[in-house]
């Protein structure tokens, strides 16, 4: 409730039963208001039928608050008044427990219980005497009686006032109104136990200041506040403008350093001014119980004083007296002297079996047990010697080598071991322990069984959304500009509509990928999702090694290409290369996707010619519909042709250059008096007649438009011949035959060449055959 309600102004809660002021009306709706929504927010409900809203007073915890200040609640009250005479001490007990919660409103309660508190002495005869009927009466008198204390109010001034007499202790704190009255908080007193009644009358004023203080630490720590006093001695030690004197006693300057801890100003008020609290101090009785309602708050500085105390006495060396006095102390010790002087008589107890079993080498020097020539160390020295040992933080060998020197005790080897694995500092210094035996990831047996996942960069601005698939090593790479949990998303899911869902996923710890919207999409598809262990990127191997890869092979690539460029590339030769990691040693391609990929190196293989099935169903089908009819044309063919400019088409005339293809020709024809080549469809064609041009008007017309001496030859095959830049033409050979002799005489005349130019590079991107 505390948590659910804290940062709200004047609400406090107790268990379940929340109480909400406010400054004003206006403030105290807005506080309301919060508290509402705090409760509403953690799914709380409230009974309406036991609030209560805009009160001008309210009962809270026994107590009736009001605008005017705090007072017990009649109706408490009533039930203590209603209580019987105490029959035995625990009756008694309970009545003071009841009537000790409302001592704050009671000035003089010391006074008035000291009767009652001589019945709960453990070596005291319960007897109910006159004064203890007086006391409970009065009791009674005092609680039915208008007691009120003021509310706390930060922003008023305080003042604590306390004071001492040789029994007892008073004190109180009050806020200074601007009128200058002076209205009190709470009260307080304690009686002096027997040492602190023998202390001087001056330790005694400084004792009443430190229990004022304790027992208003809630009020004034951290704020301002004046602290009175009429022992006028105290200003000049706890006075904020002095140092502690070096004279004062070491009680006075312990003290002194707990006064420290608060911001207060020391006043001096003469007694006859001082009567609230030297009534307080004065009335207490002669006894010795404390107050039962007496709640100290504990000031850091005293514990932090003990704690340091307590560490440096822990921190001096172990000295020989120190031994022989525990010696004397230890029984054990004892008992092993004794068995050394007198025999091993008595009992061999579990604590003297190890001194038993060593009782040769046993001797008894000064008092103290020797072992050789190491001194037997006592049970309760141990600790303080095993941190002499560990001074410098060696090692457990080297704890063990510097013992066997000088000390010596049954386990002291195993002490020495635990002592040094449970030094922290050693703990965290400590080097790396031997790798665990290494669990790898089940074998995948098919694509897509799991995928690894990770991001790599940044890198000239982008990231990389890396996805690697276990069986194949298939690589799949975004480049993202940033990497919020939606953009992953959308890659991951543009993966898995491609290839289908994953059986598993890995990745790391990444924001991305332990986002609730990641969660929920991994389990919608019915994804599991494996994180690994933070900074343990091993574990993640195969993501991690690959984002390696692609960042050097990326800075290798830098220089050639655009990033976007550079990436393709690497993904296309890294996926087509045989992978020593996949099965059969195939490339991730083949596992994956169950083909090879074409490259630039299959160019390298000789090209052989494949005759392809043609689907004849289907163009039998097509020929029966469309009553299709087979239709050839030869070059220099008179044709029109269909063409397109635009939204209307319209027949122009042509000529047929050459064949390409089994359907297509390469065609000129004449567009409003501008000739052009184009490349048309036997169906868009059909004969022109007219003069024919001849086969040797158009093989002119050829060598004039490509600037050819001689046309490109074809084999039987329909295959163009390449000629070579020059070719030299063998002599002309003559042939003549007599009878049934026949020779051949050379033509001894002079040989002829012809110069044959190369086909134009135009030609090569239409299919010649």
């Amino acid at each position: 409730m505390d948590t659910i309600l804290a940062g709200i102004d004047y609400t406090v809660a107790y268990i379940d039963d929340i109480i909400i002021g406010g400054a004003t009306f206006e403030k105290h709706v807005g506080n309301l208001h919060k508290v509402a929504q705090q409760l509403q927010k953690y799914k709380f409900r409230v009974q309406f039928d036991k609030c209560k809203f805009f009160a001008a007073q309210v009962k809270y915890l026994g107590n009736i608050l009001s605008k005017t200040g705090i007072k017990p609640d009649p109706t408490k009250i009533s039930q203590i008044l209603a209580l019987p005479v105490p029959k035995n001490v625990s009756e008694v007990r309970a009545f003071l427990g009841s009537v000790n919660y409302y001592g704050k409103f009671i000035a003089e309660m010391s006074k008035v219980r000291t009767p009652l508190d001589k019945l709960l002495h453990k070596n005291e005869k319960f007897n109910w005497n006159a004064d203890c009927q007086k006391a409970f009466q009065q009791f009674k008198r005092i609680l039915n009686s208008d007691l009120m204390l003021t509310h706390y109010n930060p922003n008023l001034p305080l003042k604590v006032a306390a004071d001492a007499s040789n029994r007892g202790i008073g004190a109180f704190i009050c806020h200074v109104f601007p009128d200058g009255s002076e209205k009190v908080i709470q009260h307080a007193s304690k009686v002096l136990t027997d040492a602190e009644q023998k202390y001087s009358q001056i330790e005694k004023e400084a004792l009443a200041l430190v229990f004022a203080l304790k027992k208003f630490h809630r009020f004034i720590f951290g704020r301002k506040f004046t602290l009175c006093t009429d022992h006028k001695p105290l200003i000049a030690i706890f006075g904020k403008n002095k140092g502690i004197p070096t004279y004062a006693a070491n009680r006075l300057q312990r003290w002194a350093l707990i006064l420290m801890m608060y911001d207060f100003n020391i006043q001096y008020i003469k007694t006859t001014e001082f009567g609230c609290v030297d009534m307080l101090s004065r009335l207490i009785a002669n006894h010795t119980k404390q107050d039962e309602d007496m709640v100290i708050a504990c000031t850091q500085m005293e514990e932090e004083m003990n704690t340091i105390i307590e560490d440096q006495c822990e921190k001096l060396p172990v000295s020989f007296e120190m031994i022989r006095k525990a010696t004397k102390q230890c029984s054990t010790a004892q008992a092993v002297i004794n068995a050394l002087s007198n025999g091993w008589k008595q009992e061999i107890t579990p604590e003297l079996q190890p001194f038993y079993a060593r009782k040769d080498p046993l001797s008894v020097i000064q008092e103290c047990l020797m072992f050789h020539e190491r001194i037997v160390i006592p049970k309760k020295l141990q600790p303080r010697i095993l941190r002499q040992l560990h001074r410098g933080h060696p090692g457990r060998e080297r704890m063990k080598l510097l013992a066997r020197s000088y000390v010596y005790w049954p386990g002291v080897d195993e002490d020495i071991v635990s002592y040094s694995r449970n030094c922290q500092l050693c703990a965290s210094t400590a080097k790396m322990p031997v790798k665990h035996t290494l669990r790898s990831w089940p074998l995948a047996t098919k694509p897509m069984e799991r995928l690894h996942i990770d991001i790599a960069g940044p890198c000239n601005g982008f990231y990389y959304f890396v996805i690697v698939d276990a069986f194949s090593k298939w690589p799949e790479i975004f480049q993202i500009e940033n990497i919020t949990t939606q953009t992953i998303i959308s890659k991951l899911n543009e993966t898995l509509s491609r290839y289908g869902d994953c059986d598993t996923l890995v990745s790391d710890n990444g924001t991305q990928f332990t986002s609730g919207a990641f969660e929920q999409f991994v389990t919608s598809r019915g994804i599991q999702h494996i994180r690994t262990s933070p900074y343990h990127p091993q574990s993640n191997g195969q993501a991690e090694r690959f984002v390696d890869t692609l960042k050097r092979a990326l800075k290798k690539l830098k220089m050639e290409g655009t990033d976007s460029e550079n990436l393709q590339t690497f993904l296309q030769t890294y996926r087509s290369t045989p992978n020593p990691n996949v099965v059969e040693r195939k490339s991730p391609v083949e596992a994956f996707l169950n083909w090879k990929i074409k490259t630039t190196l299959d160019l390298t293989k000789p090209q052989t010619t494949e005759i392809k099935q043609r689907n004849l169903k289907q163009e039998k089908q097509f020929n029966v519909k469309h009553g299709a009819k087979s239709r050839e044309f030869s070059n220099g063919n008179l044709v029109n042709v269909k063409w397109h400019q635009g939204n209307d088409t319209f027949w122009v005339p042509g000529v047929i250059i050459e064949r390409i293809g089994s359907v297509n020709y390469n065609v000129r024809i004449e567009v409003k008096g501008n000739s052009k080549l184009i490349r048309s469809h036997a169906n868009k064609m059909v004969k022109r007649y007219g003069n024919h041009t001849g086969n040797r008007d158009v093989t002119k017309y050829l060598c004039d438009v490509f600037d050819l001496t001689e046309l490109p030859r074809f084999n039987e095959e329909n295959q163009p011949v390449l000629q070579p830049e020059t070719v030299e033409v063998a002599p002309l050979v003559e042939t003549t035959s007599s009878g049934s002799n026949a020779h051949a005489e050379t033509n001894r005349g002079t040989s002829t060449s012809r110069r044959i130019r190369r086909p134009p590079a135009y030609l090569n991107e239409y299919d010649t055959s």
